[in-house]
């Protein structure tokens, strides 16, 4: 399979950004066990115990592949076009209830009492 330039582009930029990403989760775990250190048992097992989660989350993006995870999404919707459809309506739908809920003006003072009365 011949990649194309962009293509090599968008990979080497990609690889750089899980780089950066792997690094911050591991600079974040060594920093809240170092800060575990300083304070009592329980907040030094807290600690211990997210650092580790830090790195453990650090761990999967070091080795996720984001290529696979859209083929695996396509080979799925292509097999289950009706089920995909469904989930992709009921996806819209609860987005579009919910920006309307969310754009809706609030009703205020002379507002709320002029609709309270209509």
């Amino acid at each position: 399979m011949n990649k194309s330039f962009q293509d090599l582009e968008h990979d080497d930029m990609t690889d750089g950004i899980r780089r950066r990403t792997v690094e911050s989760l591991e600079s974040a775990a060594d920093s809240v066990r170092a800060a575990g250190v300083e304070g009592s048992g329980a907040i030094s097992d807290l600690a211990h115990e997210t650092g580790e989660r830090l790195d453990s989350s650090a761990a999967y993006v070091r080795t996720f592949a984001g290529g696979d995870v859209l083929a695996s999404l396509r080979d799925t919707v292509q097999r289950n076009l009706a089920g995909s459809l469904v989930v992709a309506a009921s996806a819209g739908l609860v987005a579009g209830l919910s920006l309307r809920a969310f754009c809706r003006p609030s009703q205020s003072g002379s507002d709320a009492k002029a609709a309270v009365a209509k």
